[in-house]
């Protein structure tokens, strides 16, 4: 062990953003190409764990497809926008900031939440460092109790319509 994790200070869904014309043609049971059925997860993170425990929703609700490791979720997202593959999956954060702060997302991709997935953000402590622990534990339990932590959920987290 080389590090702890502090209590979550801000609980973001696990989501998708999707390719809009991608997303219609499957809910209308039209099979798409198995080169353009893939979701984008990125390499060496905690979304290569969330991908193999949500594979049954992802198989239900998509049919036929494969996830692809990539190392930049920008580039993965430039896929999913330009109709190279179906999906990304990511947190709400980077989902909210991808959709709402690109015009051209607006139009050909679509954010959708993965049901009872959650993906907390912690921070990391050095696991010889106890009383930083309990700081940041303290501090993080005050945010949300003098209710800070909905200006997190506000800014980050919130749809923006």
């Amino acid at each position: 062990m080389v590090v702890q994790f502090s209590d979550p200070y801000i609980t973001p869904n696990q989501s998708l953003i999707l390719n809009r014309l991608l997303e219609v043609q499957i809910s209308n049971h039209v099979k798409i190409a198995p080169s353009k059925a893939k979701f984008a997860i990125l390499n060496n993170s905690s979304y290569e764990d969330f991908a193999k425990q949500n594979y049954e929703f992802f198989k239900n609700t998509f049919g036929d497809f494969s996830f692809v490791k990539y190392d930049s979720l920008d580039l993965a997202f430039s896929d999913v926008l330009d109709g190279n593959i179906l999906g990304l999956y990511t947190d709400e954060i980077y989902a909210n900031y991808k959709t709402y702060n690109n015009k051209k997302a607006n139009i050909f991709t679509h954010k959708k939440i993965v049901k009872d997935a959650i993906d907390p953000i912690s921070i990391a402590i050095n696991w010889k460092n106890p009383n930083l622990a309990n700081w940041i534990n303290l501090y993080i339990r005050r945010m949300k109790f003098n209710g800070k932590e909905k200006i997190l959920y506000n800014k980050y987290l919130r749809d923006k319509k």
